[in-house]
């Protein structure tokens, strides 16, 4: 005797799919911004040149 129970089990699993599906689409887009993020800074990071993090108008130190 052939049993459709099979064909009954998968459709009840496709919404977990969806589930994983959706899971995954969300780190995809939420790595992307990560990543633009990180061009972004990169960008200003060069942008700025050798020493950029030196502040240009620190005054020099006073020795006493």
């Amino acid at each position: 005797m052939v049993s459709s129970s099979g064909s009954r089990q998968r459709s009840t699993h496709v919404p977990e799919r969806k589930l994983c599906l959706t899971m995954f689409e969300a780190k995809r887009v939420k790595n992307k911004a990560s990543r633009e993020r990180k061009h972004a800074r990169r960008a200003e990071r060069l942008a700025k040149g050798p020493g950029g993090n030196i502040p240009a108008a620190a005054p020099p130190a006073q020795t006493a």
